[in-house]
């Protein structure tokens, strides 16, 4: 889940055509240009080096039209308007190829022109080679290899070293730019691209089908036709095993594993698409110049044709891509190179409780901690964040952070990345490096807290093993020593840390190796007690765990070792049989779940959000309608509160002064506590939902949106009253704020339903001393045209019920508004101001 951050800086390069960002934290950003090829710092964005072809080389070869970059990010091809292939290698600061040899041994064929690039560039002088004045040499270009394909190309892909398939007019080609003849690929059909799925091409036809085909050394094999159709693109997240086809006006998600399509979404005018590397969201380029963010199942997290201002950023992008790290886009004009950084989530990857519970968003060094969760009920305050930025002391040896956690008493703020541990004190405002004092190497792999203490729990890959370690930091003071005596616990583990979760009083721990390690954390009387419960061996029950995002033990019952897991989008349960474990599929397309309690759980599959409420219930009848409530979020969600029965989305809102442009990340609460409440009474009485939801702290506000949404849509609205008239005082003041919502033509209905009058309403005002409510029924039964009145009050009963809330509103703020309001109400009712002169000098006398 990421979203961009402020404004793109920009630089300007003309004529740009296409950008690759390669693989490698510090591997440089590929511009191609029309008739030169650049490479950027990917850090600073500043110019490392530039290949200029010269006039001649442009009128004969041809402009150049699209750039491609191998896995490893060292090969770079360039396909030009008039056929020619030219293949260049990045060069490292010592000026040799980054992993590759000097000299390319090439093959010359009849049909087939090949020839040394570095023999062109200096007998024909293609190329302008002056040199660049460069303060920084990290990295420079090299013309390698020109290649001339006689029947025009369509398509190309490259491996690594020096194979490329290139696909052509006439046929599929696989060649070994070293020494070997090209060998033709056997495919039926006119092939029109090719991408790489692991080892393995899809090729794509002009009839809109997609084969398989299965690679084995030089050999390749065709397999299956899939199971789609009318296909242009696609994209392939390796992660969830998605490849994302463009087909119909859609994005079809084809799971290559299950070998079917597991969900389609309408989507028109998409001109290309690329996944981020760990699958977390999609990025995709439209044919009107516009470009999207979704996540990983579809919810659209920015949309440039969303904003209602033109910005060369926005709705004039000709090419995008994503960094090799998805910490920042890069775009283009074809008059400027933009790049924009991206605010994301730590958590996605390694879903544990306690962290999606309390947000962390991460920027470069500014860190972004979600502060909203104490907002007013019906707050949609658009800035709930306390950012932190990290000094640059403290900065520039924490590179790439790719952990942070809050504590669960909001004292201290965890960072690291894979060599360092940060701890920020909320209070005294100090951050202290972790002193590697007990670890030789080591590579931090997870990070978190257990929920109800102070105990800092890393997961550490070291030579030869990993460890589980947790620091207690309970009585810990930011100006001593952050050190190895603050660890209280470790424990071995002869396979790497794959995830780790923390619910109640338990943490459980997942290796690579496939085996579940129930640890119990508790109080004695000697102090903190943590012992390992069980090891659960799953290494045969998960096909293929590479993407395992979550775990979660589903009871606080020690004695219970049942697991919950969230692999490749599917939800699946591990419950305990026999000697072994059955397992069930409860969803499939999860983005990500949350434990609320040992029963009910939420998780959002980038379009709905599942409120299951009863887990027993649902593994039993396998029955959603009765155990899970949908709801349809407007943006992403960030964040479920049960007990305030709402769920907080996040989005982006851009705004223009003059010539200031602002992009702003905006939080909004939406309450789904009324949702909830009319799920549970198809299968609850009124008294035992009162009792269930009356502390929750929107309850009021949730009866108040139950009863407006079941009278304007005109439902049956025997349950709602039932539950209304469970409190006689939640049932005044619901219905007196119902009826100051609703239209008049609806008072009828709603008030027979009740089975009471106006003026009963009114006295059960006076008799409960609800002053303000008296005063809200007083003005909503007169403030409308009296030919339809369903009450009257006479002169003398409406100034004693005003001297009554006047009386009583000395110290009551609210109350004084509603006088004031009553008095305004007067002075229309009468506009010759004799009752209002009148009432004034009742509450005078």
């Amino acid at each position: 889940m990421s979203f961009p951050y402020l404004v793109p800086s920009s630089i300007p390069i003309a004529g740009i055509v296409d950008i690759v960002a390669t693989n490698g934290s510090e591997a440089p950003i590929v511009v191609l240009t029309d008739d030169s090829l650049h490479l950027l710092d990917p850090v600073h964005k500043s110019p490392l080096c530039k290949h200029v072809r010269s006039a001649a080389s442009v009128e004969v070869r041809g402009f150049n039209v699209k750039v491609k970059v191998n896995k490893t990010g060292k090969l770079i091809s360039v396909i030009t308007s008039k056929s020619f292939l030219l293949i260049y290698s990045i060069m490292g600061n010592n000026g040799t190829d980054m992993g590759y040899d000097e000299v390319f041994s090439v093959y010359n064929s009849s049909s087939t022109l090949l020839q040394n690039g570095l023999v062109l560039e200096k007998q024909l002088s293609f190329f302008n080679t002056n040199p660049l004045d460069l303060p920084i040499h990290k990295a420079t270009v090299r013309f390698k290899v020109l290649l001339k394909v006689a029947h025009g190309v369509r398509d190309v892909v490259m491996f690594d070293k020096y194979e490329v398939v290139l696909v052509t007019d006439d046929n599929v080609q696989l060649i070994n730019l070293e020494s070997d003849e090209p060998v033709t690929l056997s495919i039926e059909g006119v092939v029109t691209k090719v991408s790489t799925l692991n080892e393995d091409l899809l090729a794509f036809k002009d009839d809109g089908s997609v084969q398989l085909i299965k690679r084995s050394g030089r050999t390749f094999v065709p397999m299956e036709t899939l199971k789609v159709e009318k296909v242009t693109d696609c994209a392939i997240n390796e992660n969830f095993s998605l490849i994302t086809f463009v087909s119909n006006d859609s994005l079809v998600y084809y799971n290559y594993e299950l070998h079917e399509i597991i969900k389609v979404l309408p989507f028109k005018d998409i001109k290309s698409l690329q996944w981020v590397n760990d699958g977390d969201f999609l990025l995709i380029l439209s044919t009107k110049e516009t470009w999207s963010l979704l996540s990983t199942f579809g919810c659209k997290l920015f949309d440039s044709s969303d904003h209602d201002y033109s910005s060369p950023w926005l709705t004039a992008v000709k090419t995008i891509t994503i960094s090799a790290d998805g910490t920042e886009l890069f775009s283009s004009d074809g008059e400027k190179f933009f790049s924009q950084r991206l605010l994301r989530s730590t958590s996605l990857s390694a879903q544990i409780n306690h962290d999606l519970d309390k947000p962390v968003l991460v920027v470069g060094s500014e860190l972004h901690v979600y502060t909203g969760h104490e907002m007013a009920v019906a707050s949609s305050k658009a800035i709930n964040w306390h950012i932190l930025k990290i000094p640059f002391e403290q900065s520039h040896q924490l590179p790439n952070i790719k952990h942070t956690s809050v504590s669960s008493d909001g004292k201290y703020l965890a960072v690291a990345n894979s060599k360092a541990l940060l701890l920020y004190s909320y209070r005294d405002r100090d951050w202290s490096f972790y002193q590697n004092d007990y670890f030789n190497d080591l590579t931090i792999c997870h990070l978190t807290w257990f929920g109800k203490l102070n105990l800092l729990i890393l997961g550490i890959k070291l030579a030869d093993h990993s460890e589980l370690v947790i620091f207690d930091l309970r009585k810990f003071k930011s100006h001593e020593r952050f050190a190895s005596e603050y660890v209280v616990f470790r424990y071995d583990l002869p396979s790497d840390i794959q995830l780790i979760n923390v619910t109640d009083n338990d943490i459980v721990v997942y290796t690579d190796n496939g085996k579940f390690y129930h640890i119990h954390v508790g109080i004695s009387l000697t102090g903190l007690k943590i012992d390992l419960l069980k090891v659960m061996n799953h290494s045969t029950l998960l096909k293929s765990p590479k993407n395992l995002r979550s775990v979660i033990k589903i009871s606080k019952d020690v004695r219970n070792h049942d697991i919950l897991v969230l692999n490749n989008g599917e939800l699946i349960l591990f419950r305990e049989h026999d000697s072994g474990y059955r397992q069930h599929l409860l969803f499939d397309t999860i983005e990500y779940v949350y434990k609320l309690n040992d029963e009910e759980y939420y998780m959002f599959n980038g379009e709905h959000i599942f409120l299951v409420k009863n887990l027993t219930e649902l593994i039993k009848t396998r029955d959603p309608s009765n155990t899970v409530l949908k709801l349809k979020p407007q943006a992403y969600p960030l964040l479920l509160i049960l007990k305030r029965g709402l769920f907080v989305t996040l989005e982006n809102i851009l705004t223009k002064r003059k010539n200031i442009e602002l992009n702003t990340i905006t939080t909004n609460n939406s309450i789904f506590l009324q949702d909830m409440i009319r799920f549970e009474l198809t299968n609850s009485n009124a008294e035992e939902i009162y009792q269930k939801y009356c502390s929750f702290k929107n309850f009021p506000f949730a009866m108040e949106l139950l009863l407006y949404q079941t009278v304007i849509n005109d439902e049956d609205l025997t349950t709602i009253i039932k539950l209304i008239q469970v409190n006689p005082l939640y049932e005044l003041n619901v219905v007196s704020k119902c009826l100051r919502k609703i239209e008049t033509q609806y008072w009828d209905r709603l008030l027979k339903s009740l089975g009471v009058t106006p003026s009963e309403l009114v006295q059960k005002a006076i008799t409960m001393k609800e002053w303000r409510t008296l005063g809200i029924l007083v003005v909503i039964f007169l403030n409308y045209d009296t030919a339809n009145a369903v009450m009257s009050i006479e002169e003398e009963s409406l100034i004693s019920i005003m001297k009554l809330i006047y009386d009583n509103a000395q110290d009551d703020d609210e109350l004084w508004e509603t006088s004031f309001e009553m008095l305004r109400f007067l002075k229309l009712l009468d506009p010759t101001c004799a009752l209002l002169k009148r009432c004034q000098s009742a509450l005078t006398s």
